[in-house]
């Protein structure tokens, strides 16, 4: 009777330790596939600004072929109207204030 209880015993650590094997490869698993996510996160950005830095210099590239400079001036030029299309205010207030004057009455 000893030996069947003796081996009761030794297959029920067996099926412990088979859980406990089993659980610990599940674990080590998401841990995993946690840290590959994790790179493949970081990874990104970085081909990102790789592959930006590399569309910038084709930019540039491009720009220098055809004359044109590709660092901004320094001293932005000034963006003024033409003298046509500068009315004075009392123009301007003239034509936003939905006053008609004797016309419109």
């Amino acid at each position: 009777m000893s030996d069947k209880s003796d081996l009761k015993a030794e297959l029920e650590r067996k099926k412990q330790r088979l859980a406990q094997i089993r659980e610990e490869k599940k674990r080590k698993e998401e841990e995993r596939k946690k840290k590959e996510a994790d790179l493949q996160q970081k990874k990104e950005p970085i081909q990102e600004d790789s592959d930006l830095d590399r569309k910038r210099r084709e930019t540039e590239a491009l720009l220098q072929s055809i004359g044109i400079s590709p660092e901004p001036p320094l001293v932005p030029t000034p963006m003024s109207p033409s003298p046509k299309s500068v009315s004075t205010p009392s123009e301007a207030g003239s034509q936003d204030s939905g006053d008609l004057g004797p016309v419109g009455r």
